[in-house]
């Protein structure tokens, strides 16, 4: 059997196997680096002409595989290939101890946004920081959310200025990728089902003679946008607030600059953090009824242990309520958790952590916590990446180059 082996073009720790055979049939193909065969990719159907990928390498490295007929254990031989070298101007963290959290996936997904030379990129590392795959862009992206199915990732990328020529873009782990237009989306995006998202979508409104922006959040698919599920027009009051001298909007005051979604398939409703009111929204999906507003001017919650938040990113639902990276002041940013009572309207502060070396980025940042009370964090602007143990001490650090900006950190288990 003779198996053809390529590097993908774009992403050099990709490698793509062909072959055929004489008749249909459906193969695995095994395959590790080194001579361990500790992984398995299988076609989904019978043919005569194959093609797999191999994915979650690492550089410069070599790959042993082998084609095994399905249901068979007759030998098909060991072949070696080797994967391509990493672009010399990737950026890449430089690991100033590795992750020794066990909850990890073992793999991050997180993205790195260069303010110098206006590129992002997606990385996959595994817990020493080495990279595993990645994707480049020119713009910017903020969120990076890797597929429920965990065959690639999602995000909008930020074309210009004026947010008119952004996208959102969805991108395989083989290297296939495709780009929708959704001008004025931006920041992040939640998944409703396979191929069905939504995203904050700016809109503009003249009060007092002032251009001002507020978000809508939309559905999106291949095809383009989709339905209006809410508008902060609608639902909430305009206040000024810091966005009104931020300049972030071309010719605009930027109002609630939404940085952050979560979807609840099972409520089927949509959390949302929105930045300069200093407030998260919790919308239906269906109806787009504002369930309820957490902090700023809407707030409809009290604090019985006085312990508020803000101006903060990244919501993520916990079994208790909500767990937020909340960016504070100049005296370091922190990750906080809140128990919501959603009857007596009351939010009440169950757990907060910062670095004993305190960390303040003014932008970006997210946090995962897990069973044992360890976390995983992203510290925006600082270009830190924190693994804390359940006691709160380190468990890992990455650290980005000067000039780089990291996004969003996620697990991922494994590589589809």
């Amino acid at each position: 059997m003779s198996v053809t082996a390529t590097v993908d073009p774009t992403i050099a720790t990709v490698l793509h196997l062909s072959w055929t055979t004489p008749t249909a049939v459906a193969q695995s193909v095994s395959f590790g680096e080194g001579d361990v065969y500790d992984r398995v990719v299988t076609e989904a159907s019978a043919s005569t002409t194959h093609a797999v990928s191999l994915t979650g390498l690492h550089a410069d490295t070599d790959v042993h595989y082998q084609v095994d007929a399905a249901g068979s254990s007759e030998d098909r031989g060991d072949a070696v290939a080797r994967t391509g070298a990493l672009p010399r101007d990737l950026h890449t963290f430089e690991v100033v101890s590795p992750m020794t959290n066990a909850n990890l996936g073992p793999y991050v997904v997180t993205s790195l946004l260069t303010y110098v030379d206006e590129t992002s990129t997606v990385l996959v590392v595994d817990a020493s920081g080495a990279v595993v795959w990645y994707w480049r862009v020119t713009g910017g992206i903020d969120s990076v959310r890797p597929t429920r199915d965990g065959t690639g990732v999602v995000f909008v990328v930020d074309h210009s200025a004026d947010r008119t020529q952004n996208t959102l873009d969805r991108v395989w782990f083989d290297g296939r990728a495709t780009e929708t237009p959704a001008p004025w989306a931006h920041h992040d995006v939640a998944e409703v089902s396979d191929g069905l998202w939504v995203v904050p979508v700016s809109t503009f409104l003249t009060i007092d003679s002032e251009n001002v922006a507020g978000d809508q959040f939309v559905e999106i698919d291949a095809d383009g946008f989709g339905r209006v599920i809410w508008d902060a027009f609608d639902a909430l009051t305009v206040v000024r607030n810091n966005g009104w001298t931020s300049g972030i909007i071309p010719g605009a005051e930027d109002w609630t600059h939404t940085n952050g979604l979560a979807y609840d398939p099972v409520a089927d409703t949509i959390v949302a953090s929105l930045y300069f009111p200093e407030e998260v929204v919790k919308v239906e999906r269906a109806t787009g009824a504002t369930d309820w507003v957490l902090g700023g001017t809407d707030n409809t919650f009290t604090f019985p242990n006085g312990a508020q938040f803000g101006p903060q990113h990244a919501p993520e639902l916990t079994a208790s309520g909500l767990r937020l990276f909340d960016n504070y002041d100049m005296s370091g940013s922190r990750v906080v958790e809140l128990a919501l009572d959603e009857s007596a309207l009351t939010a009440t502060q169950t757990w907060s952590w910062g670095p004993t070396t305190p960390l303040w980025t003014p932008i970006l940042g997210d946090v995962h916590r897990y069973d044992d009370g360890s976390a995983l964090s992203a510290w925006g602007l600082t270009g830190d990446v924190l693994a804390v143990d359940g006691a709160g001490g380190s468990a890992g650090e990455w650290l980005a180059g000067a000039g780089d900006v990291v996004g969003q950190v996620s697990d991922l288990a494994a590589f589809r």
